[in-house]
């Protein structure tokens, strides 16, 4: 019992810092891909950045349902990480279960309407409005599914199209790089992508009066539904202490659409509730 005492409280942090931050059934298809290592001798120009964005958003292809195994670990303040199973249904929710020696102890539970953590060693969980929790930033469950994933977008809306290449300004950055910002803001939230080549290497998002936050991406794999990120970490400033971790998918495990259930999250009778600003006052964020 005193190794679930102890890791409490980074349990607790992850999920702060985690969210600080249409087919037939599927048989899943990965291969490593390489075009990030491949772009390192491009130089793409402003010019020329929005047919790269046009040819990204080509090859993502729609999907519906998501199950995949995925390690979750926190390395700043605390150092923490656990394993668990990740559920996502297209724009509609995200379940993300950890276990510690086969037994679970929390879930984490995202719809467009609230976020929800079910802390099971003690009984407890957290519910919230979903902007509210992720820093009043205008988003709904698909922006943070490809975020989570890899893969650009615009925030209130379900997937970019060929369309949107126009609501982006443009620039080349360092190291042959370049990057790409929405056009309109609506004065609370700021967020840019920066890319090698066609492969998504960070994001860089922030809200007026507060340290941004930095996620980057690695590992590109080539998935039946298109290119997604295998690993994505997370580096955020928080009063005087530096929170960063990482989320690591294995998409080799994975399974799509019509062979993956969808079950929602209620809250067990019994459990005492806490919210997310003591939180961050008890970890002292």
């Amino acid at each position: 019992m005193m190794i679930l005492r102890r890791l409490r409280i980074p349990l607790i942090m992850m999920f702060a810092s985690i969210c600080l931050v249409g087919c037939n059934s599927a048989k899943n298809s990965v291969k490593n891909n390489n075009s990030s290592a491949n772009s390192g001798n491009i130089s793409v120009t402003a010019s020329q950045a929005p047919s790269y964005l046009k040819s990204i958003i080509s090859s993502e292809l729609p999907w519906e349902k998501l199950r995949i195994p995925v390690t979750a670990s926190v390395e700043s303040p605390a150092q923490v990480s656990m394993s668990g199973i990740a559920v996502m249904e297209r724009g509609k929710s995200i379940n993300i279960s950890l276990r510690v020696f086969g037994m679970e102890v929390a879930v984490l539970y995202l719809t467009n309407d609230s976020v929800t953590v079910l802390d099971k060693w003690n009984k407890r969980y957290l519910n919230e409005d979903l902007r509210g929790f992720l820093g009043n930033f205008p988003v709904n469950i698909d922006n943070v599914q490809d975020l989570l994933l890899g893969r650009p977008f615009l925030l209130g809306q379900s997937r970019l199209t060929s369309m949107d290449l126009d609501k982006f300004h443009y620039e080349a950055t360092d190291n042959g790089m370049w990057a790409c910002q929405p056009t309109q803001s609506n004065g609370v939230a700021e967020y840019a992508f920066i890319f090698l080549g066609e492969t998504l290497h960070s994001i860089m998002a922030g809200v007026a009066g507060k340290q941004p936050v930095e996620l980057k991406y690695e590992n590109p794999v080539s998935t039946t539904f298109g290119p997604m990120s295998g690993i994505v970490s997370f580096n955020a400033q928080a009063s005087k202490k530096t929170i960063a971790g990482s989320l690591i998918w294995d998409f080799e495990k994975s399974r799509w659409n019509s062979s993956v259930e969808v079950k929602p999250v209620s809250i067990p009778k019994g459990y005492s509730r806490i919210y997310g600003a003591d939180i961050l006052r008890g970890l002292k964020l």
